[in-house]
């Protein structure tokens, strides 16, 4: 009995390391286990491995925040350059539009090679602005005494109001406005003769041809195809007297037309008032006939 006793003490002294190395070794496969899987086991995740996806995500972060730096950055430099094309194109049409003024502004007659319906004018190249007549300036001076206009209506009872006046008024108060007239048409034959000599043929061809084309658009304008009215009273008696003026010869087409304008409008003032009166009422009856054949006109 006592032998069995000290046997089985000698036997757990012994065997008392080899417990603490098999558990360690115990510890080892275990650790082992969890770093080795084999095909059959189910991977184990661990913490290291988790650090390493965070990592990944804040790489992939940083990553993305940089191209969209880099994107941001090179949309600024693409508009900064589209700016740049932009300012250098506005620069270079500036430029060439500088220039193309400039050589136009070098060549004076440059215009003047352009067709006569399009060649530009300028307000030099106009002539002299036409007398007033002895009506026009008695209208004139009762406009500039009288009371303001503000309406299209005063307006036209004004002109019907200084019409009747003028009428009225007797060779002798007339005499003053026309002597005025004279004197002003003097002036403005003068002063074209002037224009006409001094200014280059193609711009006095080429005033000449706009305004009859303006004043055909006008007519156009205004009566479309309505008929003509009837013709004025002073028009009549220039149509009925033109023949009978005598013109001195070697003069040239504009001073034949001159001094033809001229001696008409002499003998229009020459008239007595019953031979006047004629023309008025000549033009008075054509005048009721057309408004009753043109009620719309």
């Amino acid at each position: 009995m006592l032998s069995r006793l000290v046997l089985q003490r000698v036997s757990l002294r012994a065997f008392a390391p080899n417990v603490g190395v098999a558990a360690g070794m115990r510890s080892v496969l275990v650790a082992r286990q969890h770093l080795v899987r084999s095909f059959l086991t189910t991977a184990q995740v661990s913490e290291p491995v988790a650090k390493d996806s965070e990592s990944t995500k804040a790489k992939s972060k940083a990553k993305a925040t940089t191209t969209k730096k880099a994107t941001t950055t090179k949309k600024a430099a693409t508009k900064k350059t589209a700016a740049t094309k932009k300012a250098a194109g506005k620069t270079k049409a500036t430029a060439k539009k500088a220039k193309a003024k400039s050589k136009v502004s070098t060549d004076p007659n440059a215009r003047l090679k352009a067709p006569l319906m399009s060649m530009k004018l300028l307000k030099a190249d106009k002539p002299p602005t036409r007398a007033a007549t002895a009506y026009s300036l008695f209208i004139r001076e009762k406009y500039v005494t009288g009371a303001k206009v503000n309406t299209h209506d005063e307006f036209l009872a004004r002109a019907k109001e200084v019409g009747v006046q003028w009428k009225q008024l007797s060779d002798e108060a007339k005499k003053p406005y026309y002597d005025k007239e004279k004197e002003l048409r003097e002036e403005y034959h003068k002063k074209l003769a002037e224009w006409q000599e001094k200014t280059n043929p193609r711009i006095v061809a080429a005033y000449k041809k706009q305004r009859r084309a303006a004043r055909r658009q006008r007519n156009q304008e205004l009566h479309g195809d309505r008929p003509p009215r009837p013709t004025p009273p002073f028009i009549r008696f220039t149509m009925d007297v033109r023949s009978q003026v005598e013109l001195p010869s070697g003069l040239n087409h504009r001073e034949a037309v001159s001094l033809q304008s001229k001696t008409i409008g002499e003998k229009w003032r020459a008239l007595s008032d019953q031979e006047r009166e004629r023309y008025k009422t000549q033009y008075k009856d054509a005048m009721e006939v057309y408004r009753q054949e043109n009620p719309t006109a």
